[in-house]
């Protein structure tokens, strides 16, 4: 019986073995494909550094670079001296038969992080990432988290709140979900000017997946709770109040169809003694018509940079069967006193709009798109929307002509627009 035990402890103890090994070498091929890949499709470049294993456990050392300049962006900006960013990144590997786990932290005494903290005069930024991916399920899960940190001189303060990144995904990371949750920052200028920016909480959803070399959003829903920006001692002055932005990709026919949702509670905009402020915007639409196909052609192009010739070529064939938009529902209020823009009131619309199939070689100037434009809206907006505008007289015109059904202080026509016929509230307009 005890040779039966130890001979069955022996089989586990083996099976375990071979299947960390086996784990451990998908870890590696795995890990070697996304890194060619990476190379191959970015100017990203990834080095492995003195690698060490000590049982279950595997201690990496990563230097990860790029040139800024490749990236649009400007090293200055970045308090850094130096065009190419250096990362080092300290890795921590667990193997288990057919799991694996990893945690992983940016080194703040090298490379540029470190002079990135010496010039916002930080000691380091509470941070890690982590990830786990399982062998039977086929998934993937990673997170990096970061938490507050706060930065004050005799210029500027600036305090950034927790903010995480996760997704799910395939080990291929070829089809997952991201989401991001930030709970906001404040930078404020504490010079004369006083300029300050100050951003609620976000939050972000998205589904991914990939057709052929490219990724695409499926689905994604964005919010903002809040947005403040303040310039020249608060004589220009930003403002929005709970905005959210919701699409949606689908494919009908063998074409792409975009749904686009927004909605948005305040947005005001103040110059000096001037505003303009947009109250309850709600838009429902769906814009689409190109076929799938050129759609992911064209992205690829642009992320492997075509030349412009290729990228026209693309573009051709893209328009060549035209574009939809469908407004379900377009919905604000406005308020403005700007000397050329004087608005109070509401309007709502609803339509559709469609760009016909054209070529763009034959387009000489941007009129000429009109030919190709055909517009059916309603439109339904309040009397008093241009009231103390210019446009008052004009409005007041198109009421008399009968363009415009004036009821009950409501402003209503029926607006039809293509190559041969422009009518408003079924009235010819010349």
């Amino acid at each position: 019986m005890l040779k039966k035990a130890a001979f069955a402890l022996a089989m586990v103890s083996l099976l375990a073995l071979a299947g960390q090994y086996f784990t451990y070498q998908q870890y590696q091929a795995q890990l070697k494909q996304q890194l060619a890949h990476l190379q191959q499709q970015s100017a990203w470049r990834f080095q492995l550094e003195q690698p060490s294993a000590n049982g279950w456990k595997y201690q990496e050392h990563w230097l990860v670079q790029v040139k800024l300049s490749e990236l649009g962006l400007d090293a200055e900006d970045f308090g850094l001296s130096d065009d190419v960013l250096k990362l080092h990144l300290s890795h921590q590997v667990t193997v288990l038969p057919f799991y694996l786990s990893g945690t992983w932290q940016l080194d703040p005494t090298q490379g540029s992080y470190q002079q990135w903290l010496q010039h916002w005069q930080l000691d380091e930024i509470a941070h890690q990432g982590k990830w786990q991916a399982n062998l039977l399920s086929q998934t993937l899960r990673q997170q990096l988290s970061i938490d507050a940190f706060h930065h004050q001189d005799e210029h500027t303060e600036l305090t950034v709140e927790p903010l995480q990144v996760s997704s799910r995904s395939d080990l291929n990371f070829q089809q997952g979900e991201l989401r991001l949750t930030w709970q906001g920052m404040h930078l404020e200028d504490k010079q004369a000017l006083g300029d300050s920016v100050k951003l609620g909480r976000v939050s972000m959803q998205q589904q991914f997946s990939q057709r052929q070399r490219w990724h695409l959003v499926d689905a994604a829903t964005w919010s903002v709770d809040a947005l403040d920006i303040q310039f020249k001692q608060a004589t220009e002055q930003f403002s929005l109040r709970h905005f959210s932005a919701k699409h949606q990709l689908s494919e009908q026919q063998q074409k792409a169809y975009v749904t686009l949702d927004l909605n948005l509670q305040h947005l005001s905009l103040q110059q000096q003694q001037q505003q303009l402020t947009i109250n309850n915007l709600l838009v429902l639409s769906q814009l689409g018509g190109m076929p799938m196909q050129d759609l992911v052609a064209l992205a690829e192009a642009k992320q492997q940079q075509a030349n412009e010739a290729q990228f026209d070529s693309l573009l051709q064939q893209a328009f060549a069967e035209g574009l939809d938009w469908q407004f379900q529902q377009l919905a604000v209020d406005l308020d403005a006193n700007y000397p050329s823009l004087q608005l109070q009131g509401d309007v709502k619309l609803s339509g559709q709009a469609k760009l016909l199939p054209l070529q763009l070689s034959q387009l000489h100037s941007p009129l000429q798109l009109l030919r190709y434009l055909e517009l059916n809206l309603d439109i339904d907006a309040s009397d008093q929307l241009l009231a103390k505008d210019k446009l008052a007289m004009y409005v007041l015109a198109l009421r008399q002509a009968g363009y415009l059904n004036h009821q009950q202080g409501r402003d209503k026509t029926q607006l039809i627009f293509n190559d041969s016929e422009f009518t408003m509230n079924n009235l010819a307009v010349n």
